[in-house]
């Protein structure tokens, strides 16, 4: 190791919420870029801040006994977002759903059911509040959009079950472990009991299919009361419920939990998916009791738009959980690991610890010293390459993996390169930075026409149109200057817009991004 060697380490996420932080003039202030990444969304942000910095990125990366390395050079190569590696294989989701018949299927199940509660519920109904701010603008919205019943019973109940104390967080937690555990199941026996064949005679309850069995909350296992509190101390988070850690008393909570009354649902037209290759978007149609009259319409739509906007003057929100794997405090794996290991009791699987949960819901591949040293050797000799400036075919990317042993060795693939004019060609690395000072708007049409050969349909700055050949009004702006258009702040003199163009001769062409700069240099 070099001594002299100097790291400022960072514990900040990388991403949009920090991009405050890890603005474009950090980025553009790095030399080069190592990947280490773990999942391709991560992988895919890294790379689009490369490229808009024009910084140069190795993406590297170890499966197990596999491993990779890719060179990214700005105006050489082409970057990681060009080329995508296949989707994985998922689990059928009437396997999620009602027939698991693995340990691995449960986890993903409560990964799913994680999403679901403490996600995907909070957001919707953040945006119900949102829109509810006026009342009658909401009723409005909804009635354009032609609801059925279940959908604005569903809104309603986003709005009715929002919690703002323990006791209602305890609520949904059993609420919920009912649902999931009890009702679910026995809906499931009753459509398919244990004597049920399918259509050729077979009996529909054969392996790999595992029947279920129902079970009764306990408040003395260790599981249904871990589900309670984990359930609970997520539904706080997730709707803003003040609550101490004090309060997260297992027994204590498995025990208000165990004097809470759940009523049995009304499971009319509940459908069970069978087939293998449905997917979760497919729905069912719908029940001619899921119809509403004209009148049933307007009283639900008018109760929906009151209660929401009664909650929504109070001006509280909710604080939806992004799944994070590597926190133990903050209650994601634990909650799963609860939920999968009561379903798998229920179907006759193994259950697991909560090791094995984090590494499926994670999905995490143990790391082999053996295949990071390596990769770390490949990905450093292009590190020296890099810093060299080399030419492309000095370049290479490298794919491992020492089970067979293989590794495999190709030059990068080449930067791709859009002809818009005769005389004009773009890469994804381009831009142009138009420094000519503070031109009125048409010298600043015609200077992209005669140094580009291409005719500015529309100027945009954030989300304001400033110009568009479309509308004549726009053409009144052409004599004004570009800092009389723009939304100009003190001190700042450059700005990015997006520019849509056409040829010359009226074909829609794919521009860079664009810098307008205020002083001439």
């Amino acid at each position: 190791m070099n001594g002299s060697i100097q790291i400022d380490s960072h514990t900040h996420k990388v991403c949009e919420d920090t991009e405050h932080i890890y603005s474009d003039q950090w980025w553009s202030q790095q030399h080069l870029v190592i990947n280490a990444l773990d999942n391709v969304q991560a992988r895919l942000y890294t790379d689009q801040r490369c490229v808009k910095n024009l910084v140069p990125l190795l993406e590297s990366g170890t499966m197990g006994t596999k491993g990779h390395v890719q060179v990214i050079v700005p105006h050489l190569t082409a970057n990681y977002g060009a080329t995508r590696d296949p989707p994985e294989a998922g689990i059928p989701f009437c396997t999620l759903k009602s027939f698991p018949s693995q340990i691995e299927h449960c986890i993903q199940w409560g990964r799913d059911k994680f999403n679901t509660l403490f996600n995907l519920r909070p957001q919707e109904l953040n945006q119900l509040l949102e829109e509810a701010a006026n009342p009658l603008l909401f009723e409005e919205k909804i009635n354009k959009k032609h609801p059925r019943k279940k959908e604005l019973e569903h809104s309603m109940k986003l709005i009715r079950n929002r919690p703002s104390a323990l006791k209602d967080c305890v609520r949904l937690a059993r609420e919920k472990f009912e649902a999931l555990f009890v009702f679910n199941v026995e809906y499931l026996l009753t459509r398919f009991p244990a004597d049920a064949k399918n259509t050729d005679g077979t009996l529909f309850w054969a392996l790999p299919r595992r029947i279920p069995h129902v079970v009764s909350f306990d408040p003395s296992d260790s599981a249904h009361a871990s589900f309670i509190m984990h359930a609970t101390a997520l539904f706080a988070k997730a709707y803003g419920v003040p609550i101490s850690e004090g309060d997260l008393d297992p027994n204590l909570l498995s025990q208000m939990a165990f004097d809470i009354v759940v009523p049995k649902p009304n499971w009319k037209d509940k459908h069970i998916e069978t087939n293998e290759q449905a997917s979760d978007n497919k729905k069912p149609g719908d029940a001619d009791s899921d119809v509403l009259t004209p009148e049933e319409r307007t009283q639900l739509t008018r109760d929906l738009a009151f209660a929401a906007h009664s909650v929504a003057s109070t001006k509280v929100r909710a604080f939806p959980e992004d799944f994070e794997k590597d926190d133990d405090r903050n209650h994601h794996i634990d909650f799963i690991t609860a939920a999968s290991n009561i379903r798998a009791a229920q179907y006759g699987i193994q259950p697991t610890d909560r090791l094995k949960t984090k590494k499926v819901a994670g999905r995490i591949i143990p790391a082999m010293a053996t295949s990071t040293a390596a990769i770390t050797g490949l990905a450093a000799l292009e590190v020296l390459k890099i810093l060299r400036r080399t030419s492309l075919d000095t370049y290479k990317n490298a794919w491992m993996n020492l089970a067979l042993p293989s590794v495999t060795f190709s030059e990068p693939q080449g930067c791709p390169v859009t002809k818009i004019s005769d005389s004009v060609s773009i890469s994804l690395w381009d831009r142009w930075d138009i420094q000519e000072g503070d031109l009125a708007l048409g010298q600043l049409l015609n200077f992209f026409k005669k140094k580009y050969h291409v005719v500015v349909t529309a100027i945009i700055q954030n989300t304001t149109l400033i110009y568009t050949d479309a509308l004549p009004d726009y053409k009144k702006r052409i004599p004004q200057k570009i800092s009389k258009l723009l939304n100009v702040e003190d001190g700042v003199t450059a700005y990015p817009v997006t520019m849509s163009f056409e040829s010359l001769d009226g074909k829609e062409v794919v521009g860079p991004p664009v810098v307008l700069h205020l002083c001439k240099k």
